[in-house]
């Protein structure tokens, strides 16, 4: 189940990457989303990987998330096999006159009989509650980056992350 939500933020594509590259701010905008967390790597050879933690049905549940494609200031792709939250996400941003507008997709389901059974069941339900909760978190993201306190937290940014896997690769 694929669903996708646009807008177009009054900020430029920089300051907007900066913030949806920056994995401590994912929770202030993506919905369910807490405890971001580098995994230590030791091979550089690997790409980068974060832990967090995913609200569903007032539970927690540990998710780990590789970064896929780093491309600054256009594209972010994760992915996580994390059953049964297994997802790919793509954030595309193009510039528009000191603008961005911002293309969020995710991609969800997995190997989980249970998922893929409330897929098939309810799935044009789930692909409209999964598209508003897109829109949402875009809507809570502009506010974010609307605050005057925004500053880069340079040692949590995935493009720190992705200059360290270059430099070692």
């Amino acid at each position: 189940m694929k669903a996708t939500a646009e807008a177009v933020l009054p900020h430029s594509i920089e300051t907007v990457f900066s913030c949806v590259a920056d994995i401590t701010r994912m929770p202030c905008w993506v919905n369910n989303f807490t405890a971001p967390r580098w995994v230590p790597r030791g091979d550089y050879s690997k790409q980068p990987t974060f832990m967090g933690k995913y609200k569903f049905n007032g539970r927690d549940y540990d998710l780990a998330i590789e970064v896929q494609a780093l491309h600054p200031p256009s594209r972010l792709v994760l992915h996580s096999d994390t059953v049964p939250f297994a997802f790919t996400s793509q954030v595309d941003l193009q510039s528009h006159a000191g603008q961005t507008r911002i293309r969020y997709s995710i991609e969800a389901g997995s190997g989980n009989v249970v998922v893929k059974l409330f897929i098939l069941i309810f799935g044009r339900v789930a692909k409209h509650m999964l598209r508003k909760q897109l829109e949402a978190d875009l809507k809570v993201l502009s506010e974010l980056l609307s605050r005057d306190s925004l500053r880069p937290s340079r040692e949590a940014s995935l493009l720190v992350a992705e200059q360290q896997f270059l430099n070692q690769a």
